[in-house]
């Protein structure tokens, strides 16, 4: 974004944008509405609503520093499609069913996107599937946090479970 005329102590009233099918960060969205305004030295983002993954995604009050544009955000999900996520998470390679909801925290530096611990869940009543090809890096993770013992082999159950027959 380039804004000629714009001093450090000048701020430009909200604006709303709207957009169909774009590309951020190599991820496709299909349409949305950004709620921002250019302050002194950043872009803010007071709200961002748009369509991915067969559902809903918000966020809120981010800010970008127009020199250094990497971005901290939380994604709030609402109804997304399990099948279209998951092709999208690289370690994952399988099958998945449902909606999700949930918020994801991200971090985009340089153009790429780091995923950091955040939640999904299944509304509860709501039917899916989880199918994974290689389970073996799920196993360790779990692993990690788990205290060894003889008798709890709960990770590699929890990891054999999703694995595609």
């Amino acid at each position: 974004l380039h804004v000629d005329g714009v001093g450090p102590r000048a701020r430009i009233a909200p604006l709303v944008t709207t957009f169909t099918n774009t590309v951020l960060a190599g991820l496709g969205i299909r349409g949305g509405t950004i709620h921002w305004r250019v302050g002194d030295r950043e872009l803010l983002v007071e709200k961002a609503e748009f369509d991915w993954c067969g559902g809903q995604a918000r966020v809120y009050a981010v800010s970008v520093d127009l020199a250094r544009p990497d971005i901290d955000l939380v994604l709030y999900i609402d109804r997304m499609d399990a099948g279209e996520l998951i092709r999208l998470i690289k370690p994952l390679d399988g099958t998945a069913t449902g909606h999700l909801y949930g918020r994801l925290p991200l971090r985009i530096r340089q153009g790429r996107i780091q995923l950091s611990e955040g939640f999904l869940y299944a509304l509860p009543g709501e039917r899916g599937n989880l199918r994974l090809r290689n389970t073996s890096f799920l196993q360790s993770y779990l692993e990690r946090g788990t205290e060894p013992s003889p008798r709890t082999s709960w990770p590699r159950r929890a990891a054999d479970a999703l694995r595609l027959p």
